[in-house]
């Protein structure tokens, strides 16, 4: 359990607000207390073994078509719909591009809501990189490998 002071410098509420809160929101005082780290990491730790068993579905060329998206998850909701956020972001494409660009929105709609939260977190990555002008394919071999079955 975290200390009072802890929180209070996390979390920047007052020692009043946190008391206050304590009486009136004990639900949000006992999350805001609780020590979450230890599952965070075992969840982290966890995930990052059931990475390394997934099973490859796309080539590099269809994520790297992903990556330049650039697609904007606003929360969990959009992570479980990355496939409507793709079309989302492919709409304006001419018709031609649209035919065969589905194959990859059925493969993005087929990915279990685990493996859409870590794409979701792989794509973040390289577009954090991205950011620093790094090169794509080397970042799509290395935050992407669960993911990519082909150098295509």
């Amino acid at each position: 359990m975290k200390s009072i002071k802890e929180v209070v410098e996390n979390y920047e509420v007052t020692r009043a607000t946190l008391h206050n809160w304590k009486k009136t929101k004990p639900r949000l005082y006992k999350l805001l207390r609780t020590d979450n780290d230890d599952q965070l990491r075992e969840l982290l730790v966890v995930l990052s073994h059931y990475a390394q068993t997934l099973t490859p579905c796309f080539t590099c060329k269809e994520v790297e078509q992903i990556v330049l998206l650039e697609l904007n998850f606003k929360d969990t909701k959009s992570v479980l719909e990355i496939e409507y956020l793709f079309l989302e972001k492919m709409r304006n494409e001419p018709l031609h591009s649209l035919r065969e660009t589905m194959p990859l929105f059925t493969k993005l709609s087929s990915l279990n809501p685990v493996e859409k939260y870590l794409l979701k977190r792989a794509l973040q990555s390289v577009q954090a990189k991205r950011e620093k002008k790094e090169p794509l394919e080397p970042l799509i071999e290395h935050y992407f490998k669960g993911f990519v079955f082909s150098r295509q």
